[in-house]
């Protein structure tokens, strides 16, 4: 994750016209992924969203703590935790 004081990003903004294009398309890529999450915290039961995460992003659970993505996914507290998968 990078993050760019706002008085920074606007005077690259203002240097370089052409970052506005890269500016625009990173933050529809945040959103576009926002939505995504969203939606499947809404109609995707747990196993669906971890299959998912699993098929998206399978070095994650290499590096993140178990209860990290638990969280992440909505992991209800009173069913078995996530385990990893090989």
């Amino acid at each position: 994750m990078v993050s760019i004081p706002y008085q920074d990003l606007q005077r690259i903004y203002q240097q370089y016209p052409e970052f506005n294009f890269v500016g625009r398309t990173f933050t529809e890529r945040y959103y576009v992924r926002g939505d995504e999450q969203a939606i499947d915290l809404r109609c995707k039961n747990v196993e669906e969203r971890y299959e998912a995460l699993l098929e998206k992003n399978p070095e994650l659970f290499h590096r993140a703590h178990l209860k990290h993505i638990a969280s992440f996914l909505a992991w209800p507290r009173n069913v078995e935790p996530v385990t990893r998968k090989e």
